[in-house]
């Protein structure tokens, strides 16, 4: 059974059971409705996740510029380290 892309990797590794307890049976229609709901339930908490990585991302490299701006000197010569 074809399964979309995104949703093979949060594939549930455990049993997945609805509200009353009943187990959904993996790849059926209960189990795709399932993993939709989790998927647009998860989903501001993982684009935040993201945005935070981006930003630390973009720190790191503002302070690997700042370390190599401050290794060269006013004429454009690179000091030694």
């Amino acid at each position: 059974m074809f399964i979309p892309v995104k949703y093979r990797d949060i594939i549930l590794p455990d049993p997945v059971y609805d509200d009353n307890g009943s187990f959904i049976i993996p790849r059926s229609r209960e189990w795709f409705t399932f993993m939709y709901k989790l998927e647009i339930n998860t989903r501001e908490a993982r684009l935040k996740q993201a945005k935070e990585a981006e930003l630390e991302l973009e720190r790191i490299r503002e302070e690997e510029f700042q370390r190599i701006c401050e290794r060269t000197n006013i004429d454009g010569e690179v000091t030694r380290l």
